[in-house]
């Protein structure tokens, strides 16, 4: 998918976000931020929090 130049992965977020916020007024967002200062890149992930009660069965998926 990420080497498909007909797939528009910036445009992925455009339309997830507003899909997963839904009517939410406000959210948190956790964020962690690594530098690898040798190559001069960053990477910068956020983290989605469940409630351990529907990962029971299902942490792999």
């Amino acid at each position: 998918m990420l080497s498909d130049e007909g797939i528009d992965i910036g445009a992925a977020p455009r339309h997830w976000v507003p899909y997963v916020v839904g009517s939410r007024t406000s959210i948190n967002v956790a964020m962690d931020w690594t530098d690898f200062d040798a190559d001069g890149q960053a990477t910068l992930m956020l983290w989605l929090t469940v409630a351990t009660a529907h990962l029971k069965n299902h942490r792999n998926e």
